[in-house]
């Protein structure tokens, strides 16, 4: 099937890349959680060379493969006589479309109006990794795309300074990580507790996710009792946070709180949208951590309007 035929299919999008992502945690997995130290070797498109982000990065990182580079049917096609090796599956990659709608909406004194709104649309496309495919000798691939090696010990100077320049002060003590909303207290054990300083700064991302969550900061629902979904969907966030910061910084993450997975997968299977918003909110945080206006990933930036679209 073609790459321009597979884009408009007749597919629920929202329930197929939800459904990847169930896949991945219904075998342990976080797929937002890099399992391998290979730093510099993002996921990317292996004839434009684009790296992806954000949910795009997840999918590619769930599916197994080593190799880092991506192609689509058609591109592969363009290599001479390669092909994808028959029974191999495609990994579907997320990419976003707008367009202007304009609609009656009532204003401020109830009167109806027309109003113009720049709606996201989503589209699915099938790539396969390198892996996948015979390839033709004649018609070589470029070589992975390389973006430079990460530093591990710059890599946590730069986690310190960036919650630093955010405003949050860590409390050190005891043998747990937490965030208390009522006393606006993030509480860490000492570094030396931790297995590795990069196991001590993901573990810090994931907390100061958390604490963006405060009314005066980013004031999302923090009211959640343990063990509830409110409760686990904030951690979702938290641990998008932390996955966000520390592959754009080039700290190696570890998921903080595996015994979410089966609220996680309750949320998802039950809202096909879930996911998309933990990752705007999850955005939303970094962004606010970052105190720069921009958000780690920039490659789904419609994932904003995407909650309102689909409840509208």
């Amino acid at each position: 099937m073609s790459q321009k035929n597979e884009s408009y299919e007749k597919v629920d999008r929202y329930q197929q890349v939800t459904d990847r992502i169930v896949t991945a945690l219904e075998k342990g997995v976080a797929p937002w959680v890099k399992p391998w130290n290979a730093g510099q070797n993002l996921p990317h498109n292996g004839d434009s060379g684009h790296v992806y982000q954000g949910i795009n990065l997840w999918l590619c990182w769930g599916s197994g493969f080593a190799d880092s580079r991506w192609y689509t049917f058609n591109q592969i096609k363009d290599h001479g006589c390669s092909h994808v090796r028959k029974g191999e599956k495609g990994t579907p990659i997320v990419k976003w479309l707008f367009r202007d709608v304009t609609r009656t909406e009532p204003d401020s004194s109830g009167n109806d109006v027309l109003v113009t709104r720049r709606v996201p649309i989503l589209r699915v496309y099938t790539e396969f990794n390198y892996e996948q495919v015979e390839w033709d000798p004649k018609h070589t691939p470029k070589a992975p795309v390389v973006n430079g090696a990460f530093d591990p010990v710059e890599a946590c100077a730069k986690a310190a300074d960036l919650l630093a320049k955010a405003g949050l002060t860590v409390h050190h003590g005891g043998d747990s990580a937490s965030y208390n909303p009522r006393r606006d207290r993030v509480n860490l054990p000492l570094p030396a507790a931790f297995e590795s300083p990069e196991a001590y700064w993901s573990t810090a991302m994931h907390e100061a996710g958390h604490w963006t969550g405060h009314e005066s900061r980013c004031n999302r629902n923090l009211t959640g009792r343990f063990g509830s979904n409110d409760y686990a969907a904030e951690e979702l966030v938290a641990e998008l946070v932390s996955a966000f910061l520390c592959t754009d910084l080039g700290i190696q993450g570890k998921l903080q709180h595996a015994e979410y997975i089966g609220n996680w997968l309750t949320i998802l299977k039950g809202d096909k949208y879930a996911v998309f918003t933990a990752a705007r909110l999850a955005r939303e945080a970094s962004a606010f951590l970052r105190k720069d206006g921009k958000t780690v990933e920039d490659e789904n930036t419609a994932d904003e309007e995407v909650a309102q679209v689909a409840a509208a």
